[in-house]
């Protein structure tokens, strides 16, 4: 059983297969590097997060304005790297997916001033969600938000980041 989770990002875009060919072996081993330094360095553990880091090239995904041309490119990459259950959308990422909501993971890849009151009310019981919460172009702080099967928040403060800052109506203020 897969889990459902909501990953709120600017958008993907894609390089050709080209530049792709061009830097799988450089591009793999600074993967590995990237995860060695910056995540388990941290203390992330879980073999399944650990193995999808190592796995997806990341370098093939660039932040751009979010609009429908570029959602369609990072939905046709996703589909050639064999992503075959995520789904692309466009729209403020401040107020999440409701209509395909509860989630039981989100993941924020852009900084809010605060914890964004939408996502949480997206979490399934049981739901974890992972944000990044600070200033603009400042260090932040990486929050992990939990809600309990009986619907009661915690959040954590886990270390110091830097994020791209929410872009939207909200724009991270």
């Amino acid at each position: 059983m897969w889990a459902r989770a909501l990953v709120v990002v600017a958008v993907l875009v894609a390089m050709g297969p080209a530049a792709l060919a061009r830097e799988t072996a450089e591009r793999a081993a600074e993967r590995m590097g990237m995860v060695a330094d910056q995540v388990v360095r941290r203390g992330v553990d879980e073999p399944r997060v650990l193995s999808a880091m190592r796995a997806v090239p990341r370098h093939r995904f660039v932040p751009e304005r979010l609009h429908a041309p570029l959602a369609d490119r990072a939905q046709a990459t996703l589909a050639e790297l064999g992503y075959a259950n995520v789904t692309v959308a466009t729209g403020d990422g401040y107020y999440g997916w409701p209509e395909h909501a509860p989630f039981d993971a989100i993941l924020v890849t852009a900084a809010a001033s605060h914890i964004p009151p939408a996502l949480v009310a997206q979490l399934a019981a049981g739901g974890r969600m992972v944000v990044p919460v600070g200033p603009a172009f400042a260090t932040q702080r990486l929050m992990v938000v939990e809600k309990a099967p009986d619907g009661t928040i915690t959040t954590r403060a886990r270390f110091p980041v830097r994020f791209v800052p929410v872009t939207g109506h909200h724009g991270g203020r």
